[in-house]
């Protein structure tokens, strides 16, 4: 795994924790199976504009 990658990671672990992980991973999983494909894209693009 790239360091980019792990800070990343890292970033939105304690991005979740402090702003409720519970609401968060409600919106993601629902987002996920909504939007598909097209939001696995978007969230790659996020991520790498993040890092």
């Amino acid at each position: 795994m790239p360091r980019s990658s792990r800070a990343s990671y890292h970033f939105h672990l304690n991005f979740i924790r402090s702003s409720g992980f519970t609401m968060f991973h409600v919106f993601h999983c629902f987002s996920y199976f909504f939007f598909g494909n097209r939001w696995a894209s978007i969230r790659g693009v996020h991520t790498t504009q993040l890092a």
